[in-house]
């Protein structure tokens, strides 16, 4: 075999590694690019910080009623108990329901058929005597005004028992009270900086790192009063007028200053 071709094909590997070898050199001499944060950098931004928190709040009237409404019914046996509890059910629904409230809104929390007991027989075991069927409906409007007219239809049809009132935020509402006081919690924190680089003579250039530390909303505030009062004339409502809910957040914000 001649030893030709073997020469051509060494002398080209050689040009090939002379020329990546080169290339390599080449880049190796070049000055580098510096990054865009170095390590020197950082250290010196995070030793000219000044760090604040701004608090704020935002009260408002709450714009949404929940009441919870309960028909309880004893009876000698399981199903006329839950056939005279369903019945009355239903007609503490339609009496609801001819208030014409356009955002009304019925939900079933809760239906119990319980047990009743006889505890009283002397060295014998309890004995069932009767039964009790409960429903208890959660009734929410954002027609506050009508809170006490809708306890007393209820309770007109047959509820007798109102475990509860309570008055929170409709998710617009609530939206709109955390961005305000979202805006005066960032105010407070720019206001708070801006007076500490006053006394220390120092200018702020930008903000570094901001960052919401919480946002907090009531749970639905409970009502005081009673909603309806009886009459000689049977039940009547009683005008409820709920309390303010303050909803308050703070924000973290660190700022670069210079001297």
């Amino acid at each position: 075999m001649s030893q030709y071709p073997r020469m051509i094909n060494r002398a080209a590997v050689t040009a090939v590694m002379t020329a990546l070898i080169a290339l390599f050199m080449t880049g190796c001499l070049a000055d580098p690019a510096a990054p865009y944060y170095s390590s020197s950098n950082v250290q010196d931004r995070l030793q000219s910080t000044l760090s604040v928190t701004g608090n704020g709040s935002s009260k408002v009237v709450p714009d949404k009623a929940m009441i919870n409404i309960a028909v309880f019914i004893e009876d000698d046996t399981s199903g006329e108990a839950v056939d005279k509890n369903s019945q009355t059910t239903a007609d503490v629904i339609s009496a609801l329901e001819e208030l014409e409230i356009d955002d009304l809104d019925i939900q079933t929390v809760s239906f119990n058929l319980d047990p009743l007991y006889n505890y009283r027989r002397e060295n014998e075991p309890p004995e069932v005597y009767g039964y009790r069927a409960s429903t208890v409906m959660e009734v929410s409007t954002l027609e506050i005004d009508m809170t006490g007219e809708i306890i007393a239809k209820a309770i007109e049809a047959g509820a007798n028992d109102v475990s509860s009132l309570r008055f929170g935020l409709s998710q617009e509402m609530e939206r709109q009270a955390k961005k305000t006081a979202l805006e005066r919690a960032a105010e407070d924190g720019r206001n708070k900086a801006g007076d500490i680089a006053e006394s220390l003579d120092i200018e702020i250039v930008e903000i570094y790192y901001i960052s919401e530390s919480e946002t907090y909303v009531p749970a639905p505030l409970m009502a005081r009063t009673s909603a309806v009062e009886e009459s000689l004339d049977g039940i009547s409502a009683v005008p409820i007028t709920p309390n303010e809910i303050e909803i308050t957040a703070s924000v973290h914000i660190s700022y670069i200053f210079r001297q």
